[in-house]
């Protein structure tokens, strides 16, 4: 009777703990909310961050480090949005002293309900295009240069509402607009992955940070 007693005992207990597992959040949809401000003037997309639209955009972050083969050597990144009726703006400053052609930013924009993210990459250097999407970079310093040392690189890219399937007020008033940035950082000494937000997984638009679309 007692081992009958102590095997129902065991059961409940087991019983408990899964049901505590399964109301955990792992990879739970994220509520962290970052503002986008309204574009004033105009931007060039040519990757150099200098127009008057980005001196008043909001800064976003911080990126993590999810992954390296070098912990010492982590370098800062900056990322900033903007939008107007017909698109969303991103802009990015990344600290690099060893640039490579391995390096590469990925800009992930889904909606709520999306399984797949828009996408769009490049380089630090060169423009990138896709579904009407551009992206364009500059690199201050020089590529591959083993003889140097470099400073960061800057990418301006725009995504068409339209580009991710929806008219653009429509969609900023029914459904939310998320981001997710990327960064690789390859170089002869370290591979280094950083993450926006904290926790997101690029699989599921769901755990991006939710855009605000701000009128300041």
């Amino acid at each position: 009777m007692f081992t009958s007693n102590s095997s129902r005992v065991r059961a409940a207990w087991l019983q408990f703990f899964l049901a505590v597992l399964l109301m955990i959040p792992w990879g739970c949809a994220t509520t962290l909310t970052e503002k986008a401000d309204l574009l004033l003037g105009k931007i060039a997309i040519d990757g150099r961050l200098d127009d008057y639209g980005w001196q008043r955009a909001r800064r976003i972050g911080p990126f993590e480090v999810r992954e390296t083969n070098a912990p010492g050597a982590s370098f800062e990144t900056e990322a900033y949005l903007l939008w107007d009726e017909r698109r969303l703006l991103v802009g990015l400053r990344c600290q690099d002293p060893d640039l490579t052609e391995g390096d590469e930013v990925e800009i992930l924009i889904g909606t709520q309900g999306d399984k797949e993210p828009f996408r769009l990459q490049i380089g630090p250097f060169g423009k990138s295009h896709r579904e009407g999407a551009v992206a364009a970079a500059v690199a201050y310093g020089s590529i591959n240069d083993r003889g140097d040392i470099d400073r960061f690189y800057t990418v301006e890219a725009e995504i068409p509402f339209l580009s991710l399937g929806e008219e653009g007020f429509s969609l900023r008033r029914d459904r939310d607009v998320r981001v997710c940035l990327r960064r690789k950082d390859e170089s002869r000494a370290w591979l280094s992955e950083y993450l926006y937000p904290h926790g997101a997984d690029v699989a599921r638009v769901e755990t991006y940070a939710i855009i605000e679309f701000s009128w300041r």
